[in-house]
């Protein structure tokens, strides 16, 4: 099964890429900061897949188009769904699948790089949120006591 590749590209004027790849295809989605925090609520899944083995939606607004990512364990793998919402989608979606530990591992680890990289200050003025800085770091946390 590949492995599981994950990009973050911004956070700028609002707005936060997100890339990710693996068996399955590709997710691609440019999330607005507005009206939810997309990258809280991912770091929230995150967080909630690793301790309890489930998640709520993460939703993402694309400004008009909606949609939103789950995380799912199955087994030894993690699941990510895009699910496309409204009317012209009709509720279509894609599902990525790769290895549960390296997958977490790896989106954990690009959720602390990009927080690394763009700061607090950063985040404020360029998402308009605060950054989910202990989340990430209580993410991080259940990895490494999974090792």
């Amino acid at each position: 099964m590949p492995r599981l590749h994950i990009n973050f590209s911004g956070p700028e004027h609002g707005w936060l890429g997100i890339r990710i790849q693996a068996e399955g295809g590709e997710i691609c989605v440019n999330a607005s900061h507005t009206p939810e925090d997309t990258l809280t609520a991912f770091a929230e899944a995150l967080v909630a897949i690793l301790e309890s083995g489930s998640s709520r939606p993460i939703p993402i607004h694309e400004e008009p188009q909606k949609s939103e990512l789950r995380f799912e364990r199955e087994g030894d793998s993690l699941l990510i769904r895009h699910i496309s919402l409204g009317s012209s989608a009709s509720g279509s979606h894609q599902v990525l699948k790769a290895p549960f530990r390296s997958a977490t591992r790896e989106i954990a680890r690009k959720l602390r790089t990009l927080y690394e990289e763009v700061g607090y200050d950063g985040f404020v003025r360029h998402w308009r949120h605060r950054p989910p800085k202990d989340l990430i770091a209580r993410a991080w946390n259940a990895i490494a006591l999974a090792d």
